[in-house]
């Protein structure tokens, strides 16, 4: 079995952000004739998702290879060049379940910060790592620049 590098949360989030703000008018439109479900068409990665994966390694054979399936069904089957994290898979989950319902790149990155501070919310709770009456999560703690 070979290693590979694992996202955690935070370097899913900086990726999902990184992607939206690199997407482009052309890349919509590319996203619109793949049916917005790949993750690259004709040899280039395709939405938020395809780019952010492709911004962490994953080569465009790949991303190509990837089809229509979900990331979760990626992240079950082993399929992913790259490791993730629950915390990532949730974070690119949100951030595919968003740009899947046609919400825009602005909207996909919110769900994704969205999704990833609940996740933080919950891991902290559940690991006695916040009070009983825990306050809101400090985002500063995923160092997101």
């Amino acid at each position: 079995m070979s290693h590979r590098p694992e996202l955690n949360v935070a370097h899913a989030l900086n990726l999902v952000r990184a992607a939206a703000k690199y997407s482009t008018t052309h890349d919509r439109r590319a996203d619109q004739d793949a049916g917005g479900l790949a993750y690259a068409h004709f040899g280039a990665p395709v939405g938020v998702v395809g780019w952010a994966l492709a911004l962490a390694g994953a080569g465009i054979d790949e991303l190509e290879a990837m089809g229509e399936r979900s990331v979760r069904e990626l992240y079950r089957t082993d399929f992913l060049s790259v490791g993730l994290t629950l915390g990532a898979l949730v974070v690119f989950d949100g951030a595919q379940r968003s740009e899947r319902a046609g919400e825009p790149h602005a909207q996909v990155l919110d769900r994704a910060t969205a999704v990833a501070t609940r996740y933080v919310e919950l891991v902290c709770c559940s690991d006695g790592l916040v009070s009983h009456h825990p306050s809101p999560v400090d985002l500063s703690l995923l160092a997101i620049a």
